[in-house]
């Protein structure tokens, strides 16, 4: 636990460095976006912004805070490929790990964003597979679905999305083909409480997860907004020896601006978990009281807290009772220049990710990224998951303290082509004991190194 609050102050640290530099520049004009991967002399010409990107702030609801977005955004279709070797000192994440081993990785992507007078759609997809030519059991894909729509109506917002992916093994740390810009290292759309969590690594085991959110945002006048959010998240293993589980959650919040930086609100939220096989069902009831710090285009902060009730029932017999927890998010978007940083923290029950029968969760993720001169940019990211057994839940108590650091540099050859280099160090601990079932999660180190090359096609404007 002490080196978890390391950590926790270390991402402290790191917002409080870039706050002073936000404020320095409150009067300054919004910092230039810079060119699009690809975008040539010739880039389409910019779109005004959607009505809906400047739709109230809300510090209630789902979505996490971002920056930058404002006026940064074109109708288009971006796509690119990718190759690389990757070079992994444990593939199977094995207790004690294993001889190296070469492998190829083939990745893809594709973009498209849709502004319109009252409306906003996005959508992309990340994909590809594993290659090993000396074992062929190492073969696997994987594949990252995610569309959002947001619409507009005097009043009335409705934001709708669907994170979809299938991945032969845990999201977290996971790095795609090796590119700087996985989709699968924590800083996601929604908020990381909505996503059924991974933060458990096991050995190689396919995995299907998917949340499906859909929120309504009422004006109720120029300072008052009201949310009103609901989801379904699922993960489900192919493999055996694992929980699947099924999340429902709903949530109302009421939003009240202090200034036009500054928001505060409260919200109510139920989540109800199932597992299957059925062993137990949990029911958490939040409150949560939010504040939001908001510079158009620089930086959005938000921080929430409160009680939370938990109820674990398991299979053969009543309720335990409830017990009395607490849940605190917080999420960071900091725009400074070129410079991009991303901090996401979230303490609460969770499922336990296919290892456990609901755990006590904290989850933090931290990214930045930073352009070296026009084609040349340096990119990191760490994160550090720790979930230990439910009190209410019988048998031993058990922790697992899983943890990732990633760092990679790329440089453009043109405008369309880059090369990339990529080092991750994932590690795990745990007290579980060992196990020779995949589903265990053994203690282990891991180390990847991504050497690759990518292209991007011109972004195709929309009309």
């Amino acid at each position: 636990m002490k080196r978890f609050t390391n950590y926790i102050l270390a991402a402290l640290v790191l917002a409080a460095l870039c706050l002073p530099a936000v404020y320095a520049q409150k009067q300054a004009p919004p910092p230039t976006a810079p060119p699009a991967s690809g975008a040539g002399s010739q880039a389409p010409q910019q779109e005004p912004a959607s009505p809906v990107i400047g739709a109230p702030v809300t510090v209630t609801g789902g979505l996490r805070p971002t920056a930058g977005d404002s006026g940064d955004v074109h109708n288009q279709i971006t796509a690119g490929l990718s190759y690389s070797e990757l070079f992994d000192s444990n593939f199977g994440n094995s207790t004690g790990g294993s001889a190296w081993d070469e492998i190829s990785t083939i990745g893809g992507q594709f973009g498209l964003t849709r502004m319109g007078a009252g409306s906003a759609l996005t959508l992309s997809y990340t994909g590809g597979g594993y290659i090993d030519p000396k074992h062929s059991g190492n073969d696997s894909t994987y594949h990252s679905f995610t569309v959002s729509e947001a619409l507009q109506f005097r009043r009335w917002t409705l934001q709708l999305v669907d994170s979809f992916s299938y991945l032969p093994e845990s999201s977290f740390g996971f790095g795609g083909a090796g590119g700087a810009s996985s989709p699968f290292l924590g800083i996601t759309l929604l908020n990381p409480n909505l996503v059924p969590g991974q933060g458990i690594i096991t050995g190689p085991s396919n995995r299907f997860s998917n949340t499906a959110f859909g929120q309504i945002s009422y004006l109720q006048s120029q300072r008052s907004t009201w949310t009103f959010g609901g989801s379904y998240g699922l993960l489900h293993f192919t493999n055996s020896g694992f929980l699947n589980s099924a999340d429902y959650e709903f949530s109302a919040g009421y939003n009240y601006m202090l200034t036009s930086k500054d928001t505060i609100g409260f919200s109510y939220t139920f989540d109800a978990t199932r597992f299957s096989p059925a062993l137990a069902s949990i029911n958490n009831h939040t409150i949560s009281f939010n504040y939001g710090h908001h510079i158009s285009r620089a930086l959005s902060l938000q921080v929430g807290g409160g009680p939370q009730l938990n109820d674990f029932v398991p299979v053969t017999g009543p309720s335990l009772g409830l017990r009395v927890q607490y849940s605190v998010s917080a999420g960071l978007s900091y725009l400074h220049g070129r410079t991009a940083t991303s901090v996401s923290f979230s303490h609460g029950v969770t499922g336990g990710a296919g290892i456990l029968i609901g755990a006590n969760t904290d989850l933090l993720s931290v990214g930045v990224s930073h352009p070296l001169g026009r084609y040349s940019s340096i990119s990191g990211s760490f994160g550090v998951s720790q979930n230990s057994t439910l009190a209410q839940a019988a048998g031993p108590s058990s922790s697992y303290t899983s943890e990732y650091a990633s760092a990679a540099f790329t440089r453009g050859l043109g405008t369309q082509a880059s090369i990339f280099a990529n080092y991750s160090l994932i590690h795990q601990s745990t007290n579980a004991g060992a196990c020779s079932t995949p589903a265990c999660g053994p203690q282990f180190n891991r180390h990847q190194i991504f050497v690759g090359f990518s292209w991007n096609m011109r972004p195709v404007a929309l009309r």
